[in-house]
C-alpha cells in the first residue's frame, strides 16, 4: 500500500510517496506535472520493462513524429515531438535533436 502525504509548504503542489526504504523510485512529484487522464480504458501490458543494473528503468526514443523549430536564450534550435520506449505516441515529449 502507498501512502501519500504533502510536504510542508508545498500543499498541492508537491507531494511525497511514503516507499520501502529499498526503493529506486523518486519519493516526490509535482502536481503540475501530472496529465490528465483521458477515457476509461485500462492499459496494461504484459511486458516487464527494461532495468539497468541499478534497478532503473531504461528509456529510449523509438521515433520522431514531429519537428519544429524553437527559439531558447536566443538560440534556434531543432526539437522532435519524440516517442520514447514503453509509451504511446500521444505520451511524446519535445527533445533537442542534438540530445537525443
Amino acid at each position: 500500500m502507498v501512502l501519500i502525504k504533502s510536504l510542508k509548504g508545498l500543499e498541492f503542489v508537491a507531494y511525497k510517496l511514503i516507499l520501502l526504504e529499498k526503493s529506486s523510485v523518486h519519493p516526490v512529484f509535482h502536481v503540475s506535472l501530472l496529465k490528465k487522464k483521458v477515457g476509461y480504458a485500462a492499459v496494461v501490458s504484459s511486458a516487464l520493462l527494461e532495468a539497468d543494473e541499478t534497478r532503473r528503468i531504461i528509456i529510449c526514443h523509438i521515433a520522431i513524429l514531429d519537428i519544429k523549430l524553437m527559439k531558447k536564450d536566443n538560440k534556434v534550435m531543432l526539437v522532435g515531438l519524440t516517442q520514447w520506449s514503453n509509451s504511446f505516441p500521444e505520451d511524446a515529449t519535445w527533445k533537442e535533436l542534438e540530445k537525443i
